[in-house]
């Protein structure tokens, strides 16, 4: 395992990035089509093993709250939906995200553009996944 960071940002947002986390990433993932499904298949499974009402000993930050403030949304990280998600079908989604151009990938400063790029991912290197959003209005 290579033990790097992953840091998800999202454009337009008022709100600070979220700190960098922590992100073992098996050697066997040499390409960044097989990054997203490591992630996803992690989430997923913690998604799975969180508590139904959340961390309710969880204070929140003040950035969060700023955050909560504008949007106007304060959750606790309840679970409402209490079915498990399909990890398949949450890879399948996010690859098409990534092939839609909802989201960009950079290894470091360099972007990587396709999801059979070799992926050349070494010891403290931090993974930023960009989430794009969408313009208002409609398109002709």
């Amino acid at each position: 395992m290579t033990q790097g960071l992953v840091r998800i940002q999202q454009i337009g947002k008022r709100k600070p990035p979220r700190e960098d986390q922590p992100l073992d990433v098996p050697e066997t993932v040499t390409t960044l089509r097989a990054l997203p499904e490591t992630i996803v298949r992690r989430r997923v499974e913690a998604f799975h093993e969180r508590s139904d009402f959340g961390d309710w000993t969880k204070s929140p930050t003040d950035c969060d709250l700023e955050a909560a403030a504008e949007t106007g949304k304060v959750g606790f990280d309840a679970k409402y939906n209490d079915r498990l998600q399909d990890a398949d079908k949450a890879v399948e989604t996010a690859m098409l995200a990534f092939q839609d151009g909802q989201f960009r990938v950079f290894l470091d400063e360099n972007e990587l553009e396709s999801p059979d790029e070799v992926l050349n991912f070494r010891a403290g290197q931090v993974l930023i996944f960009l989430r794009l959003t969408r313009l208002s209005g409609r398109s002709w």
